[in-house]
């Protein structure tokens, strides 16, 4: 076990560098460079003033390690205003170098600030918050988590990309995860059949009202600049509103993987205390704490998907005239998918619920109705 978990953080780690790999050139080289100076200057050409900002270069990689470059940037509106720049900060630079008769031209880019240091730091907090609090089931938890990614990275994404379809992946990928993740947490026997069962059925309602809706409101699929680029960038035939729709999926697994786990334990612990218990009587105790979970758990999901989609909807409110209708407001392709995304989360822990109780209920009253009596 050892190994698996040290193998699991290995692959955290390395996750949030495969996720930034992608966008980037693959004809350009990368490497890290601290910023010595920032140097501005008010400059006219043309009769026209302008910003000229320099920024002074060390490289710490690759074969000029140690020499020193510059950036000019001419203008405010040239320079990147994403990330905030300062003297010392260690940041990523792309080197290209063009090839000419008239000799060979060096193109410099700037890109993001190194945080690798913020990143193991991370990593290392949640590893501890994780093993104190949550012990060996909190360790398997991650195992689990780390299978997940995995999938993702190996199967999902490569399949997408070789034109087969996003939808039957993700259902792939969800079922996978489930059959793995579940006895990782609550091990084997009547507890991970149950929550395994009512997990694969709020992934499947999930996926059939993801792809109802998606057709029905005429959804692009284009939410992103990074999904507009991939579809310009990739040779292979990729449906972009597929790829939304298993985005909505995999954004649903986690939440209904919760509640079926906790369902099935409830009704595994109710039965060890009253092991004589008629089926409706434990049903609707299931169903009782399934209710309660649901409170909390889509109050929990549908502010997760406000809170990443805050600067969407700040745009959105800020771009919009007040004279335009609510509903071509909310029929914004952007927000429709925010509001899907949260519908599909909720259907899936709505289904999981009563299937997780029903299914925890039938194989425990099998199981005392089978048991050997003592004479």
């Amino acid at each position: 076990m050892k190994w698996m978990a040290r193998c699991a953080c290995f692959v955290l780690l390395l996750v949030p560098a495969a996720a930034v790999a992608g966008p980037y050139q693959k004809d350009v080289e990368y490497f890290r460079a601290k910023i010595e100076s920032i140097e501005k200057a008010r400059k006219v050409a043309g009769g026209q003033p302008y910003l000229e900002t320099v920024f002074s270069l060390r490289l710490l990689s690759g074969p000029e390690k140690g020499s020193l470059k510059s950036i000019t940037f001419k203008g405010d509106e040239n320079v990147p205003d994403y990330v905030k720049y300062r003297e010392g900060d260690t940041i990523f630079i792309g080197h290209n170098t063009i090839f000419s008769d008239d000799g060979n031209d060096e193109y410099l880019t700037m890109h993001d600030i190194d945080n690798s240091f913020g990143l193991i730091a991370l990593a290392a907090i949640f590893l501890v918050a994780l093993f104190v609090v949550g012990r060996g089931r909190g360790l398997r938890s991650l195992l689990g988590l780390s299978f997940t990614v995995l999938l993702i990275f190996f199967v999902f994404i490569p399949f997408t990309l070789k034109g087969r379809p996003p939808l039957l992946s993700v259902l792939i990928v969800s079922i996978a995860a489930i059959c793995v993740t579940t006895p990782l947490i609550t091990g084997l026997g009547r507890k991970t059949l149950t929550a395994a069962a009512g997990a694969a059925a709020g992934v499947l309602v999930s996926m059939a009202f993801s792809v109802a809706f998606g057709w029905t409101m005429h959804l692009s699929g284009i939410v992103t600049d990074e999904l507009l680029t991939v579809f310009y960038t990739t040779s292979a035939n990729i449906n972009l509103r597929d790829i939304a729709l298993a985005g909505m999926i995999l954004s649903a697994l986690g939440a209904v993987m919760d509640v079926s786990i906790s369902i099935s334990s409830a009704v595994n612990e109710f039965y060890v205390v009253h092991p004589g218990v008629d089926s409706r009587t434990a049903f609707r105790s299931a169903l009782e704490v399934g209710r309660d979970n649901l409170g909390s758990m889509v109050n929990t999901l549908i502010m997760a998907y406000v809170g990443g989609a805050l600067s969407l909807i700040l745009i959105i409110y800020l771009r919009f005239d007040s004279r335009m209708p609510l509903a071509m407001i909310f029929s914004h392709n952007e927000i429709l998918v925010e509001i899907l995304r949260s519908f599909v989360g909720c259907m899936g822990m709505l289904t999981a619920v009563p299937v997780t109780a029903a299914v925890g209920v039938w194989l425990n009253h099998s199981a005392a109705k089978n048991a050997p009596t003592l004479q």
